[in-house]
């Protein structure tokens, strides 16, 4: 029988941080995996996915769920493997392994999209225990060290796209109109899809300013992604004259980046981004701020376009730009999104990571 590897979760949605769980575990497949995470009412969730996908299933709301859920497997294994975005559950694990005597091996990744506190704050608490903390990316490392936690617990290991999700992804055709299947683009009408929770952090405010300048009437702008902000934005929106629009949550994510002319990226504490590797996925040009983990993702002018975060008068000229690049031009930018994605941020190297990662985490 082979080994179990234990993936825990604290949300059951499928954000950036659930959609790579999904990709690690599709790499390590000489696990018997599992997932444990909460329910979910979205649909598609993170269970129903991993059902979908013959992983072990279960369904734990509550910590002592959680904790009847893992019994059975810490009596009827002696080797346990765990990855997790929970502390608590790291602690969990280790005390049942003690109580079992199971050799647990253990990794913690930070998972982004909320407070500090909540994101970095509590993980010092594993400076003494042997789980390796998995920053996704340098960013993310030093928001660690800030809060505390010792150099030699983090690792860095950036995200990745697993092959079954590329293989599935449309691709937008070329921008050269002397390309067979061109689709230039229109420049009555420069479509750019943002995909986003609509929250206070990610800074889709910006957008909303950029828009009232009055100076992107050429430009016609999507955003699919739910949020507490979703109902004022969307009143905002339709002040604007029908420029931009809310359109809360989509299942089909892909299609629409393939369907547009450019990407843009809004938060500034983006701990990584993953969205941004599926729009180089969709042959998209991009643009991101000049902060966080995503301004990593990008080298201004060879695989993508920076702005500074956050500064409407510097993003509205980006935007108008990028919009007036030739067809050549922008197929050298998807090309230099699309290297990026197949060397730098390989499902060859983020699989071999967590295997080194994890062979370095040991009770």
């Amino acid at each position: 029988m082979s080994k179990p590897l234990l993936y825990t979760l604290h949300c059951g949605n499928l954000y950036g941080t659930e959609r790579m769980a999904l990709a690690t575990l599709e790499g390590l497949d000489e696990y018997e995996r599992f997932v444990l995470a909460p329910p979910s009412p979205a649909s598609p969730s993170l269970v129903e996915v991993a059902r979908t996908l013959r992983y072990g299933v279960r369904r734990v709301q509550t910590r002592a769920q959680l904790l009847w859920a893992l019994v059975p497997l810490f009596i009827r294994n002696r080797s346990i493997d765990v990855i997790s975005t929970s502390v608590t559950h790291n602690v969990i694990c280790m005390w049942l392994a003690r109580l079992f005597f199971v050799r647990l091996r253990q990794l913690n990744v930070v998972h982004g999209g909320g407070e500090e506190r909540y994101s970095y704050a509590n993980k010092h608490h594993l400076n003494r225990t042997r789980v390796r903390v998995v920053a996704v990316s340098e960013f993310v490392r030093g928001r660690l060290l800030a809060h505390g936690v010792a150099p030699e617990k983090i690792v860095v290991i950036q995200n990745f796209l697993s092959p079954s999700d590329l293989a599935g992804r449309p691709r937008r055709p070329p921008f050269d109109a002397a390309m067979a299947e061109a689709r230039p683009i229109d420049r009555s009408r420069v479509k750019v899809v943002v995909v986003s929770r609509v929250d206070p952090v990610k800074r889709l405010d910006v957008l909303l300013d950029a828009v009232a300048t009055g100076r992107l009437s050429q430009f016609r702008f999507d955003v699919f992604g739910s949020g507490e902000l979703l109902v004022p934005y969307q009143q905002r929106a339709r002040a604007l004259g029908g420029a931009i629009e809310f359109h809360g949550y989509v299942p089909d994510v892909a299609k629409r980046l393939s369907q547009a002319d450019l990407f843009l990226h809004l938060c500034p504490d983006e701990p990584f981004g993953l969205v941004v590797l599926e729009a180089f996925a969709a042959n998209l040009p991009v643009i991101v701020p000049q902060a966080g983990g995503v301004a990593e993702l990008v080298q201004d002018g060879l695989s993508g376009v920076t702005y500074p975060a956050t500064d409407v008068t510097a993003l509205v000229s980006r935007l108008l730009e990028t919009a007036d690049l030739d067809g050549p031009r922008l197929d050298a930018l998807t090309r230099g999104g699309r290297s990026a994605l197949d060397n730098r941020y390989s499902v060859a190297a983020g699989v071999h990571a967590y295997r080194s990662a994890l062979g370095q985490a040991r009770r």
